[in-house]
């Protein structure tokens, strides 16, 4: 065996792979909520995240990402519709998190937060207990809200612009 295919394939055997779920209500398919052991009428009790995440962790995943938003889910992207026949409305994900978090030892718990009309101080504040709670577990997945209805939640009338920018956590040290 030559250096160089020893070499190659000793570093690709090395790189981890990490496997995550995304949670959201009873599946991310608008008909999730209709199969047999689905358990729509929980999707607001935390019993029914702790199992889900616990099973995850038995499961060995690495983290486990709650989805969020300011709004009920919707089939049109800018706009809510009037749709019936879906799951709508969630509890608030880093909530969900810290909720878990005791109950759960080595998964990575990564809410969605919508951070178009947050404060960064809020934010920050509310991942920094999560990280407390989690002894470390902590992570964020940032979005950005592009409907206008949300923005008029909070007596805009535009939505902001934001350009890209790089977060860093004010307890990281970094």
């Amino acid at each position: 065996m030559s250096e160089s295919s020893s070499t190659s394939s000793s570093t690709s055997s090395s790189t981890p792979l990490h496997l995550a779920v995304a949670l959201d209500g009873a599946g991310w398919h608008p008909a999730a909520w209709r199969e047999p052991h689905a358990r729509p009428r929980e999707l607001f009790d935390a019993a029914y995240w702790t199992d889900v995440v616990t099973e995850a962790e038995r499961g060995l995943l690495d983290f486990v990402t709650f989805e969020d938003g300011l709004s009920l889910q919707s089939s049109h992207r800018t706009e809510p519709d009037g749709r019936t026949d879906q799951v709508r409305g969630r509890l608030d994900a880093v909530l969900i998190a810290s909720r878990v978090a005791p109950v759960t030892r080595h998964i990575g718990l990564v809410p969605t937060v919508v951070a178009t009309h947050t404060e960064p101080f809020h934010i920050s504040k509310a991942i920094a207990t999560l990280d407390y709670v989690s002894t470390g577990r902590a992570g964020l997945r940032l979005r950005v809200s592009r409907r206008r209805h949300e923005a008029e939640h909070f007596g805009r009338r535009t939505i902001p612009r934001f350009g890209p920018r790089i977060w860093t956590p004010r307890w990281s040290g970094s």
